[in-house]
């Protein structure tokens, strides 16, 4: 087929018939040609044309679907936000409670729940489905408004039998925001940006050594040890629990104890225990520590098993397989030697603690366990020589063996804390007189050598005791400084961990009296600081709990 005849056929598909029997009739083959070419000239000039809007409507349906995409991560990201934000209201819902329960003098914040409602109560007329069987036939309806969208009046959601209307909701969200506002101001604006712990409450003046936070089905408590009464170290060591109407700690019961130094909270099954570090009494390190258990029949503490101690200073729990192991440390003895630990492990047949093994230990006032991986640690710290040891229990000898040494001065408390996956310890060195600053140590684990090695160094003055938190994503380091030459009237400190310099960094320092111990524990959704203050010799001490917050920090 040649091009003309091509070109023919092409002008009798695209003509009318009227004008194809027109052309058929002129019977003039070149002015045929003609028109078609022209025809012809027409249609690729339309052809440009609609590539042209093709390819502009590409361009638009390609910037639609991204901003889609744009559109679509946002709401995930709100979302996200949406449930966050959710969570953080019902804790600060369990603060303002507490706060408002406590009734705190110097907040100068009274929680008026009424003045949070007072936008639902203004709005208390809005609008409501006519039943709750309203959407009963729109079971998989939803709400997509794309661009915006313009409601006159209200907007009515329903979930089941439950209906809310969106100006209540916004006045309720204008409440809590409210609440919020004056929460942060109290918590963080008054003491500074850097404040993380501020007085809750003080529960107690007796000497208080040691505070050990635990919970027992839906109630908190925290025993005290008490050390002296000021005439005897005969004393009874009380445990409190938490009052959620009165927002305190209240007198739960009260032990026996003989120069109470410490006390460990662990469990066994559903038994919970207490173990109390005995260390003096009448002239005598020779005394008797003790395990209570829990009757819950009773409501009550109850001995369960008592050691022969030797100036007890500390119980530590450890939990290796199937076994538990509970290790004392002994001090002294009245004749002067330096002491031991002896470790204990439980015997399920006989449901007592038995002898399982010793090891010579000089002057050990801490104790602190913890995991690597699936193998158990030991920590002691050992006050009088400058040496304080790191042992590792040996699954198949079963048994406890030395596995690092590590240069103290006065070692006094030692923490374990993981940060990020990495595994740290830190030391506090008191020193050997009421008035050297000394420098405390943090070392950190080499996945390499297998061993722990210095981290960083930081100047304490007389430092008795590290606590690790964590709020949020950010790790803290509480310290306890006890005195600062002849007063007991220290600065003790808390220090942050930052992410970027690798390093805890100061971030607050506390007025303390002779601090001991924290103790960091977490109730209703807020974290709180237990804060044991005891001047050497004084008739009395202070028990006292400081809360935390994470909202100077967002």
């Amino acid at each position: 087929m040649n091009v003309v005849h091509l070109l023919c056929v092409l002008a009798a598909t695209l003509l009318p018939p009227t004008a194809r029997s027109a052309r058929t009739d002129l019977g003039s083959p070149l002015s045929d040609i003609a028109s078609l070419s022209s025809t012809v000239s027409e249609l690729q000039h339309a052809l440009a044309q609609l590539q042209v809007a093709h390819s502009a409507l590409q361009v638009s349906h390609d910037s639609l679907r991204e901003e889609h995409r744009a559109l679509h991560a946002a709401h995930s990201q709100l979302h996200m936000s949406h449930d966050a934000l959710s969570l953080e209201h019902h804790g600060l819902q369990n603060v303002v409670a507490m706060l408002s329960r406590r009734n705190t003098r110097s907040s100068g914040m009274q929680a008026s729940p009424a003045s949070h409602d007072h936008g639902a109560a203004r709005h208390s007329h809005g609008r409501t489905l006519s039943s709750s069987d309203a959407c009963v036939n729109y079971d998989d309806a939803q709400l997509v408004v794309e661009g915006t969208a313009v409601f006159a009046g209200d907007l009515l959601v329903q979930d089941g039998d439950r209906q809310t209307n969106v100006v209540d909701a916004v006045a309720n969200v204008t409440g809590c925001t409210s609440a919020v506002d004056s929460l942060r101001q109290w918590l963080c604006l008054q003491g500074g940006s850097d404040t993380v712990a501020r007085p809750f409450l003080t529960y107690d003046k007796s000497s208080a050594h040691d505070q050990e936070h635990f919970r027992i089905g839906d109630s908190d408590f925290l025993a005290v040890a008490n050390y002296f009464d000021g005439t005897t170290y005969a004393t009874k060591s009380p445990v409190y629990r938490f009052n959620g109407a009165t927002a305190t700690f209240e007198l739960f019961q009260e032990i026996d104890t003989k120069g109470a130094r410490g006390w460990t909270h662990f469990q066994i099954g559903a038994r919970h225990f207490l173990a109390v570090a005995n260390f003096h009494n009448a002239g005598s390190y020779l005394v008797t520590s003790a395990v209570f258990c829990y009757n819950d029949t009773l409501a009550s503490f109850e001995v369960f098993q008592e050691f022969e101690t030797q100036g007890a200073t500390d119980w530590e729990h450890i939990q290796i397989n199937n076994y538990h192991f509970l290790v004392v440390a002994n001090e002294r003895d009245d004749d002067g030697d330096n002491g031991m630990l002896a470790i204990y492990r439980f015997n399920n047949v006989t449901d007592a603690f038995e002898s399982f093994q010793e090891l010579d230990a000089d002057s050990v006032v801490d104790l602190e366990q913890f995991l690597l991986g699936d193998t158990a640690y030991l920590l002691a710290a050992s006050h009088r020589v400058a040496q304080s040891t790191l042992y590792q229990y040996n699954n198949s000898a079963q048994q406890f063996n030395v596995y690092q040494e590590f240069t103290t001065v006065g070692a006094a408390s030692w923490e374990h804390m993981r940060i990020n996956g990495q595994d740290y310890l830190a030391i506090a060195n008191y020193g050997y007189s009421n008035s050297q600053e000394e420098t405390s140590e943090i070392f950190r684990h080499n996945n390499a050598t297998h061993k722990f090695e210095l981290f960083q160094q930081i100047d304490t003055l007389c430092a008795l005791d590290w606590e690790h938190f964590r709020i949020g994503d950010t790790d803290f380091l509480a310290l306890c400084s006890y005195r600062h030459g002849t007063t007991y009237e220290a600065k003790s400190a808390v220090y942050r961990y930052n992410d970027e310099a690798q390093a805890f960094e100061l971030v607050q320092q506390i007025d303390t009296k002779g601090c001991i111990d924290w103790e960091h524990f977490t109730m209703g959704g807020a974290d709180f600081l237990a804060l044991s203050e005891y001047p050497w010799g004084d008739s009395e001490g202070t028990a006292s709990v400081m809360l935390c917050t994470d909202l100077c920090f967002l």
